[in-house]
C-alpha cells in the first residue's frame, strides 16, 4: 500500500492517487508522519504561514512540485510579501524553465530583502533567460562584488558584455576569470576565443597552448592552435604540435592537421612525407575551410608544385 501524502488515501499501487490524483512519492515512513502533523496542525491553524512553508518544503524534498507550489501560495496569500514563500516559488520556476513565471516571484522577494544574495542569483539567471541583459548585468555585478569566487556568475557576465559589445569590460572580466581559475578548461576556452577574435593572436596562443596541455587528446583545440601557429609564422612550434599526433585523427582532422604540418615544414624548408600524404587525398575534399584555412591550403600545394 502506499499512503497519498496529500490527502492520506491508502492506494494499492499506481504513479497517481485514485482518491485526489497527486502524484504518488515514495517517502519515507518520517517524512510522511511529519506530513500528516502537519496537515493536521494546519487544518487547526489556517492562517499560519510557517507549516504551510513546512509542510511545502516536504513536498519539494519528495519531489511534489505542484503540491509545494500550492503550499507556497497558500502563504503568499496570506501574506503576499512573505520572503520564503516567494523565494522558494520563484526558484522552483527557474527550475520548471519558466523564468517569466520565476521574475515575479523573486522581484517581490528581493522587495523584502533587497540584499539576499539568493534572490540576486535567482533574478541573475531570469534576466538573462528572458533576455533582459542590461538587468542582468547590473545584478551580476552586485553578485560578484560579494561573491567574486563564482565562476560560473563570472562566466555568464562576460557572455553578457559580449552580447552587449562592452569589449573593455569584456578583456577585463577574462583577466579575472583566468586569476580566478587558471587551469579551468572552460575559462581557458573563453580567453582563447576572445583573444582570436580579436586577433591577438600571442594570446591566443598562450591559452590554446595551456589547454592542449591540459587536453592534449582534443583534436578541436589542437587544430585551432595549428592554425594560429601558421598564421603567425610559428612554424617550427606547429611541426612539434601534430608530428606524434596527426596520424591519431579522424579522416577530415587528419587532412587538416596534415596540411598545417606540411605547410610549416615547407615553410622551414622540410621536404617531408606530408606531401605524399596530401597528395594521396582527394583533391575535391568537401571540408569546409576558413578563408584562412583556404589561404594556407592553396599556398601549401603551390609550394609543393615548386618542388
Amino acid at each position: 500500500m502506499i499512503k497519498c501524502l496529500k490527502c492520506g488515501y491508502q492506494n494499492i499501487g499506481g504513479k497517481f492517487c485514485v482518491k485526489c490524483g497527486t502524484a504518488l512519492s515514495f517517502g519515507d515512513p518520517e517524512t510522511i508522519a511529519k506530513m500528516d502533523i502537519l496537515q493536521k496542525r494546519i487544518a487547526q491553524d489556517t492562517l499560519n504561514p510557517k507549516l504551510y512553508l513546512e509542510l511545502g518544503e516536504l513536498y519539494q524534498k519528495s519531489e511534489l512540485v505542484n503540491e509545494s507550489l500550492l503550499e507556497y501560495q497558500k502563504v503568499i496569500n496570506i501574506d503576499s510579501s512573505n520572503f520564503e514563500a516567494n523565494l522558494r516559488t520563484g526558484k522552483i520556476y527557474l527550475e520548471l524553465s519558466k523564468p517569466d513565471q520565476a521574475k515575479k516571484f523573486l522581484q517581490k522577494a528581493l522587495e523584502g530583502q533587497p540584499a539576499s544574495l539568493d534572490v540576486k542569483i535567482g533574478l541573475f539567471n531570469t534576466y538573462y533567460w528572458t533576455g533582459e541583459f542590461d538587468s542582468a548585468i547590473s545584478i551580476g555585478e552586485e553578485i560578484v562584488k560579494s561573491e567574486e569566487k563564482n565562476i560560473e556568475i563570472q562566466k555568464i557576465l562576460l557572455t553578457l558584455y559580449e552580447k552587449n559589445k562592452l569589449d573593455d569590460k569584456a578583456k577585463k572580466q577574462i583577466e579575472i576569470m583566468l586569476k580566478l581559475a587558471p587551469n579551468d578548461k572552460g575559462v581557458l576556452t573563453e580567453a582563447a576565443d576572445f583573444y582570436a577574435k580579436r586577433s591577438d593572436s600571442e594570446k591566443a596562443i598562450k591559452y590554446y597552448s595551456d589547454l592542449v596541455l591540459l587536453d592534449p587528446d582534443n583534436a578541436s583545440v589542437t587544430l585551432a592552435l595549428g592554425h594560429l601557429l601558421c598564421m603567425a609564422g610559428r612554424y617550427k612550434q606547429c611541426v612539434q604540435l601534430f608530428t606524434d599526433k596527426v596520424n591519431s585523427y579522424n579522416t577530415d582532422d587528419e587532412f587538416i592537421a596534415k596540411i598545417y604540418l606540411t605547410y610549416s615544414n615547407l615553410k622551414l624548408g622540410n621536404i617531408t612525407e606530408n606531401i605524399d600524404y596530401l597528395l594521396q587525398l582527394e583533391s575535391s575534399t568537401k571540408i569546409a575551410f576558413d578563408i584562412a584555412d583556404k589561404m594556407i591550403y592553396a599556398e601549401t600545394f603551390f609550394e609543393i608544385g615548386k618542388w
